[in-house]
């Protein structure tokens, strides 16, 4: 599977509109490879916890800080896209900041081969911008939506600085999300945020 690509699907769940990335990545990467593109192509920046849900088995980075599960998290680097792929687990869950409560599904759509002169991994097609990090989860996300929509609502102004001054939910610029990509590895995640801000 060296020389092979995964084309992956992955839907944001409990967003309407639908957000959506189909990104191609090596067979050989492995889950942790997998989850840092996920969290680029999302928008996301890596500060909280996550695992993958594989048949009954969870995977991710192994920590004390994992007592909200009565399962054990598996080592993610462990586990690659094409043996997954072999083995006919072909769609699984990922779950991002046990806070905001982030669920994504992850298909495994097809393999073929490396195309010559090609990037990997890279995204080929998506539909919206990723919700912020620390917006409250689905809900939260919906209210900052509004918010941010209705100039004369109570924390328009608050959460349009909050976010930076704009956020256009219908966007998504694939050509900064692949420069992003490019840029894979390394990344340092030693240090992690666990803070969240109260936006809902």
């Amino acid at each position: 599977m060296k020389d092979a690509v995964v084309r992956v699907f992955v839907t944001l769940l409990d967003a309407e509109p639908a957000i959506w990335r189909r990104v191609e990545v090596r067979a050989n990467s492995t889950l942790k490879a997998l989850h840092d593109v996920i969290q680029i192509v999302m928008g996301w920046a890596d500060y909280h916890l996550h695992h993958f849900e594989i048949g009954d088995s969870l995977y991710g980075e192994p920590s004390p800080e994992d007592e909200d599960y009565d399962r054990e998290i598996l080592d993610e680097r462990t586990l690659k896209l094409g043996s997954l792929a072999d083995d006919g687990q072909r769609t699984f869950g990922y779950v991002y900041d046990y806070g905001d409560n982030w669920h994504c599904i992850v298909v495994l759509e097809a393999t073929s081969a490396v195309v010559s002169g090609a990037a990997y991994p890279r995204l080929i097609a998506g539909a919206r911008h990723g919700p912020p990090e620390d917006v409250g989860g689905p809900w939260g996300y919906l209210a900052f939506l509004e918010a941010i929509a209705d100039p004369k609502h109570e924390r328009h102004k608050e959460l349009l600085s909050w976010i930076g001054g704009t956020f256009n939910p219908e966007s998504l610029d694939a050509d900064q999300v692949n420069r992003a990509l490019r840029q894979l590895p390394p990344r340092n995640r030693s240090q992690k945020s666990k803070s969240r801000a109260a936006i809902n």
